[in-house]
């Protein structure tokens, strides 16, 4: 909707260069606010025809990551499939837990490296 009300300005005639420039220079502030983000909270998902309580990791518009409680299941959302795939490396695993405690903050913030291009696809789509 940003998007296409900005289109819709930058087309107007009745409309100054300064306030185009303005609005421009908005989105984009927001569009990098959300690529900064990273969130936490407990939900619910079924996995493996089971309900499960699991923590959501949600790193601005980039990645979803989820992780049962006990840290035995890790997941990410696969947006080329719109499904979630299992994250089986420990190592993997770990990071995305670090992740959560970051959001959370309970640890100081760090670089975590979690498996974000298998978010995106297998392609990079």
């Amino acid at each position: 909707a940003r998007v296409k009300t900005l289109d819709e300005i930058m087309r107007r005639s009745d409309v100054t260069i300064a306030e185009k420039y303005r609005r421009v220079i908005e989105a984009y502030e927001i569009e990098t606010d959300y690529g900064r983000t990273i969130q936490t909270y407990v939900g619910e998902l079924i996995i493996d025809g089971e309900m499960r309580e699991v923590n959501f990791l949600k790193l601005g518009r980039i990645a979803l990551f989820a992780q049962s409680t006990n840290m035995e299941i890790s997941l990410l959302w696969n947006f080329s499939k719109r499904d979630w795939s299992k994250i089986d490396k420990r190592a993997d695993k770990n990071e995305l837990r670090k992740g959560i405690r970051i959001a959370l903050k309970e640890i100081p913030p760090s670089l975590i490296t979690i498996p974000i291009k298998t978010a995106l696809g297998s392609k990079g789509e």
